[in-house]
């Protein structure tokens, strides 16, 4: 930094972290032992530039995941089926051996925003390049064949804040773009033998009313989400595609009281609906019955999700709350059956207790 320059002013931070997890099944014919293991970090830097109050920023991010999954048969003859695409793989039979899988994935990411404030609107524009790429094997050597995956995606978005009715109000206005497209190879055969490309944009905005100095607190909510996808399997000759779009909304109106009470109701809403070409999984292999043809039904589903919160938060002193919140969730839907798709509803009550602690 130039000691010459002080509105030259430079932030640098770093986020390194690991997630390790390990389970095992116990009273089973056929034991299975999981494990995984993700280091990652992640680093920005930031510089307020000289000019226009506008503010450069860099960042870079790296995660290294190693799973493991082991079944062993105790009893008798286990199948293995191993899905690669959307066909029904010939079971993998294990007769007191072990069958070993093990899945190594690598994701690079590079990024870089501006943002400035004109015309009292606080804005920032950022893009992002990801890179990930995944080998599997299942033989124990040195050097073993590996199957895998590659795909590159570009992400672009930006931001928007800005004050309304002279401080009564703020707008927040924000859209990324995504687009991924990647591929997978076998050990054993020559060329691409599945591939996958996907679009999704992303707008939300929300306006929240109130003063600092007014007991009350609303806000309003809006999202927009369209996605695109195909995916094509060239060695079954089978495709999928989706063509969805996810609007939402919700409210949210809080209170505060003489007596260091506050409470707060939200409620929002959303509907997913979806054009669809997925192949007919009536006469198709079991294994694609059962793993593939649910998800790929889901997908294709309209559903309409719904949620409810109320929050009690309580000052217990300087700078000190205890709250509670009760939130309840339901998902449905009443199109029409597709072949194995699962039916139903879901519903969902979730109870929060929290202390927050604050300097004194």
């Amino acid at each position: 930094m130039n000691a010459n320059t002080p509105n030259l002013q430079y932030r640098f931070l770093a986020r390194p972290g690991c997630y390790e997890q390990a389970n095992r099944t116990r009273t089973t014919p056929v034991p299975r032992v999981g494990r995984r293991a993700t280091p990652a970090v992640g680093i920005g830097i930031t510089r307020a530039l000289p000019f226009g109050g506008l503010r450069l920023g860099i960042q870079g991010r790296w995660n290294r995941s190693v799973e493991t999954a082991t079944v062993t048969p105790l009893v008798g003859v286990s199948a293995v089926h191993q899905l690669e695409g959307y066909g029904g793989p010939e079971p993998i039979h294990v007769v007191m051996m072990q069958y070993r899988r093990r899945i190594v994935s690598d994701m690079r990411a590079v990024g870089a925003s501006l943002g400035g404030s004109v015309a009292s609107v606080d804005w920032t524009l950022f893009v992002r390049r990801e890179r990930h790429d995944q080998t599997q094997s299942s033989r124990a050597e040195e050097d073993p064949p590996v199957d895998t995956w590659r795909a590159r995606a570009t992400t672009v978005g930006g931001g928007a804040q800005r004050s309304l009715f002279h401080g009564a109000a703020i707008l927040t206005i924000r859209g990324t773009w995504t687009g991924l497209r990647g591929d997978a190879r076998r050990a054993d055969l020559a060329g691409v033998i599945f591939a996958a490309s996907e679009h999704v944009l992303r707008g939300w905005g929300e306006v929240r009313f109130g003063r600092a100095t007014s007991p009350w607190q609303a806000a309003s909510r809006f999202t927009l989400t369209r996605e695109s996808w195909v995916r094509r399997d060239f060695v079954f000759e089978r495709s999928a595609e989706i063509d969805s779009w996810l609007p939402g909304g919700g409210i949210e109106v809080a209170r505060a009281f003489k007596s260091g009470t506050a409470v707060s109701l939200a409620v929002a809403m959303a509907l997913y609906a979806a054009i669809s070409r997925i192949p007919d999984p009536v006469g198709l292999e079991p294994a694609y019955q059962i793993l593939i043809a649910p998800e790929l039904s889901l997908y294709a589903t309209r559903v309409a999700p719904r949620s409810t919160t109320i929050t009690v938060r309580q000052d217990v002193g300087r700078s000190r709350w205890v709250f509670a919140s009760s939130r309840y969730e339901s998902v449905g839907t009443d199109d029409e059956p597709l072949p194995f798709r699962p039916d139903g509803r879901r519903t969902k009550w979730q109870l929060t207790f929290g202390v927050v602690l604050g300097p004194g």
